[in-house]
């Protein structure tokens, strides 16, 4: 069961969509450790609806394919918000001296929620579990756990892989190309 959550977690986060975008984006602007632990709170919220699917909570997931609407209304909202901010501030390299725990529980945070709120993840989850078969009869709590614990380390694999890669690109960009990435 690791090795299908591993699996499953690094293909799921791989596809670049709005939330990888703006992982990109902080690991540029703010650096890789900015970066990947944004990548952390998208692995976190991967684990939750993992966690849904393998423990065959059918209620949970008629509970949140319920809020649809909602879900996309509260992600769409965020999204607006990011974006506005982003292009309200300044597009430079910010300096990664100091103390960044704040922004980086922020940076956790926002991404856990805004990955919840995604509709495309709620979707990539329900029909990767289903194709797979994974989440449709009882498990053992132990097999779940360690499915779950796949999905995390997967995903997380693929969000440092990105940030390193983002990284490398960051240590070549000035002022004048970061503005025009941002």
């Amino acid at each position: 069961m690791l090795i299908q959550g591993l699996i499953l977690g690094f293909s799921l986060a791989v596809p670049v969509g709005t939330i990888g975008l703006l992982c990109i984006q902080r690991t540029l602007s703010r650096g890789r450790l900015h970066g990947f632990v944004s990548g952390l709170g998208v692995a976190t919220a991967d684990s939750c609806y993992g966690l849904v699917a393998a423990f065959s909570l059918s209620a949970a997931t008629s509970f949140l394919l319920g809020l649809q609407g909602w879900l996309q209304l509260a992600g769409g909202f965020f999204l607006e918000v990011f974006g506005y901010r982003i292009t309200r501030t300044s597009p430079g390299i910010q300096s990664v001296q100091g103390d960044q725990a704040p922004g980086l529980l922020h940076a956790w945070f926002s991404m856990f929620m805004l990955t919840l709120a995604n509709q495309a993840t709620i979707m990539g989850f329900l029909a990767a579990f289903v194709a797979l078969g994974l989440g449709l009869k009882p498990r053992n709590p132990r097999a779940a756990c360690l499915l779950v614990i796949g999905v995390f380390v997967g995903s997380s694999a693929w969000w440092l892989v990105l940030c390193l890669i983002a990284g490398l690109v960051r240590a070549h960009l000035t002022d004048r190309r970061m503005r025009f990435v941002h």
